[in-house]
């Protein structure tokens, strides 16, 4: 994903704001009235707007006529020798698709030939001369239309301020309005930012805007999400199982940033967990303010750049990097992945060290199967914070819910086992990983050994 960046003021409008919007409007019936008199729907000089433009439109409707006149005359007499009896164009010139074969039944100008070298796409020598003509007028046409709208573009330049601010107003309205639709539709609660880069987020049931409103028109049902980061906290490890809804966090926190600067309410429900289950959350939710979201989203290798995953992942990385501020959100999906697990995992907690305690940025929520990123939290725990995605252990299946201040387990295995996955390599698989397990715990108290 590209590094997004957006630093436009929050666009949060109240009653009082829109009835100021409205004082702005400056309509003039007069106006409006010459404009349309002149220009019809599409913004096109009306045949009325000009003596001249109105001869030409008629010379060119004659025009069209006798070259669709003498068009039908040629494939009436000779429609043997054309593959298709529908005229049709080439580089604006009227003409024929004419069997190869049999060219010198219909003399004229050749514009083009279709693949195969069968069809030859004919100007009749009929029409050469209306087709001329037809040029002319719609170049002439062309020139007097633009002449009309000079005219009416000068006889309103004295009203160019007024009008140029009555149209911001109108748009800056429009959004307003189509977001209070859009939060109607879906359902979503208002928002706040908070006075203090210290305040704890406390985002409750939020849900992934484009699940919700899929989920809306469906039977689907969406599993909302909860952000309970201390205030303190500058950056959260998710860990957990595969296809346990990581990703899904990382966006959805993302894009409540973002819905929120552009003053979009935040789509929320309860959750099944709820005994109001799916009821709407019309509370006010209070989120950070961050000057840009950054990202580095999905597996976006490139063969033409010589890029593999590890490389993709890094080159993001740097640009995030160049642009990161104290007051950003960072967003690093499987962190250290697609290179030596080791060093993935050391570069991934050199870097998380460098953006939380060397640029201090305002967050960083990262995603990750390296247990060792883990480790930040005991290390630091006044900024570092461990989160899971739950997981069902009993009937083998993620519950798409964020489980705060605890570290997740990938459950590989288990889930292998619920895919069917050959019986004698997932014993095998078992076997290894408790001997690793045995090993490391011997290297780590040697006396435990003997």
């Amino acid at each position: 994903m590209e590094i997004k960046d957006n630093e436009t003021a929050p666009m949060q409008l109240e009653a009082a704001d829109l009835f100021e919007l409205l004082h702005q409007v400056q309509p003039s019936i007069s106006v409006a009235s010459e404009i349309f008199t002149v220009l019809d729907e599409d913004g096109r000089p009306r045949d009325t707007a000009s003596a001249e433009l109105r001869d030409i439109r008629l010379q060119l409707h004659q025009t069209k006529e006798r070259i669709r006149e003498e068009l039908q005359r040629i494939i009436q007499k000779k429609g043997d020798a054309l593959q298709d009896r529908t005229p049709t164009v080439r580089y604006d010139r009227q003409v024929l698709p004419v069997k190869a074969t049999l060219k010198p039944r219909i003399p004229g100008v050749v514009h083009d030939y279709s693949s195969s070298g069968n069809t030859i796409f004919i100007e009749p020598q009929e029409i050469v001369e209306l087709n001329n003509d037809l040029r002319r007028l719609a170049r002439k046409e062309s020139a007097v239309e633009r002449e009309v709208w000079n005219q009416l573009s000068k006889r309103l330049q004295p009203l160019s301020g007024r009008l140029d601010t009555t149209f911001k107003t109108l748009i800056e309205i429009d959004m307003a309005v189509a977001r209070a639709r859009y939060a109607q539709v879906i359902g979503a609660s208002p928002t706040r930012f908070a006075e203090s880069d210290e305040a704890p987020i406390q985002i409750r049931c939020v849900c992934h805007p484009l699940l919700l409103w899929r989920s809306l028109h469906s039977s689907e049902k969406t599993v909302p999400i909860d952000f309970q980061i201390r205030g303190s906290c500058r950056a959260a490890i998710l860990t957990g199982a595969n296809a346990g809804g990581k990703t899904l966090a990382v966006k959805t926190l993302g894009l409540v940033a973002l819905m929120a600067k552009s003053g979009l309410p935040i789509p929320r429900r309860l959750g099944e967990h709820s005994p109001k289950t799916g009821a709407i959350l019309d509370d006010t939710v209070t989120v950070p303010y961050f000057d840009r979201v950054l990202a580095d989203i999905g597996d976006e290798q490139s063969l033409q750049q010589n890029l593999s995953t590890f490389s993709g992942h890094l080159q993001r990385i740097r640009g995030i990097l160049r642009h990161a501020t104290p007051s950003s959100l960072i967003l690093l999906d499987e962190l250290g992945a697609g290179t030596d697990p080791a060093e993935g995992a050391a570069l991934g907690i050199a870097l998380l060290r460098f953006l939380v305690e060397g640029q201090r940025v305002r967050f960083v929520f990262v995603t990750t199967h390296h247990s060792e990123l883990k480790t930040l939290h005991f290390q630091n725990p006044a900024l570092f914070e461990n989160v899971s995605v739950e997981f069902d252990t009993d009937r083998l299946e993620p519950t798409y819910r964020l489980l705060w201040g605890v570290a997740g387990k990938s459950y590989a295995l288990l889930v292998a086992r619920k895919l069917g996955f050959h019986s004698e390599v997932l014993h095998e698989a078992v076997s290894i990983t408790r001997k690793v397990d045995r090993i490391g715990r011997q290297r780590r108290c040697p006396a435990n050994s003997l």
